[in-house]
């Protein structure tokens, strides 16, 4: 049941007002305490006050307003909650799944961005609130008449995998690595880390095996692919339990392509440096540190790449809104 539109009907008996200026008119009080809806009584007399008053005698309430109360110039209904929940019960009984569908979303785009797992490394706490949140957001949207498309961003690029390439050859077994992917691949990750503050040049070795891959190195790519789709296996069971599947699981990887071109436009709107080697863009009006575009070696960066994705989302996929389902610890990067 609409309820503005039963008091509507309740005003257009008892004023001179039409539907469509009630309509108009009729609003929703700031506070709930002051009730659900409030009609402003400045068209009925001189004295608003008074004319709310009098309407307040005249009228005759239904069963679904509980009381009618004025305030200052404003008529103010409440209504019977036993009813609103009696009301609201039915028709999601009567409409089952299609409860609530509209279609005031009128076919726009929103591209959404989440659960975005990291490739060999463990589904978190934080990843799983992102998953079922979009999803939730996903299934909202399109019922209310947006096209959503569901996007699996994968971090599944970065001098990271130059470490697990660097120590997947010292120290790796395939047969291990199928057993159980994630917590392997984890395993050789922590290995490095802890290799590499004994002998640093492995950190060298490891940004250089990144390099490789970007150039597109066959052997190097074909590793990161096995570690890739290892991955994404494990991380399917987590998705079937959850009743969740995407439109897109193009992840960092994909994107890297579309950055030269768009950081030809970026130079021309955006002031750049070279620090240390890499190269910058600094932000120090907005109070917030500067950030890196391109590492030293010529490498992208997560921000660079993320650049490149918006813009492949606006262009390609024609989006009208980006949604980025993410958690507060964001925030900055943001």
């Amino acid at each position: 049941m609409d309820f503005k539109k039963q008091i509507i009907k309740l005003l257009t008996k008892n004023t001179t007002l039409k539907e469509e200026e009630l309509e108009n008119l009729i609003t929703v009080p700031p506070n709930p305490q002051m009730g659900d809806y409030a009609f402003p009584c400045f068209r009925l007399g001189k004295n608003p006050k008074e004319a709310a008053e009098k309407l307040k005698q005249k009228i005759r309430l239904p069963k679904i307003i509980s009381k009618a109360e004025v305030i200052g110039p404003y008529l103010n209904f409440f209504v019977n909650h036993h009813a609103f929940a009696e009301t609201s019960l039915k028709k999601i009984y009567e409409r089952k799944e299609k409860y609530g569908k509209q279609n005031i979303g009128q076919g726009k785009i929103i591209a959404m961005d989440y659960s975005h797992p990291n490739i060999a490394k463990p589904f978190g706490i934080g990843h799983l609130r992102s998953t079922v949140i979009g999803n939730s957001l996903y299934r909202i949207l399109s019922l209310l008449g947006y096209k959503p498309i569901s996007i699996n961003h994968l971090g599944d690029w970065g001098t990271q995998f130059g470490k697990l390439i660097v120590a997947f050859r010292m120290w790796g077994k395939e047969k291990e690595m199928e057993k159980e992917p994630i917590k392997y691949l984890l395993s050789l990750y922590v290995r490095f880390h802890e290799e590499a503050e004994k002998k640093d040049s492995l950190n060298d070795e490891a940004r250089a095996a990144f390099k490789k891959i970007e150039e597109g190195d066959k052997e190097c790519t074909k590793l990161w692919e096995k570690f890739r789709k290892l991955s994404l296996k494990d991380f399917q069971k987590i998705y079937d339990l959850l009743d969740v599947s995407f439109d897109s699981y193009k992840g960092e990887a994909d994107m890297v392509k579309f950055w030269p071109a768009v950081f030809k436009k970026l130079e021309k709107k955006v002031d750049t440096e070279v620090s240390e080697g890499a190269l910058i863009t600094k932000l120090e009006k907005y109070k917030m540190p500067p950030v890196i575009l391109l590492k030293s070696d010529g490498a992208t960066t997560y921000h660079s790449r993320d650049i490149a994705t918006a813009s492949y989302r606006i262009k390609e996929l024609k989006a009208d809104t980006l949604l980025y389902i993410v958690g507060m610890e964001q925030k900055l990067y943001f």
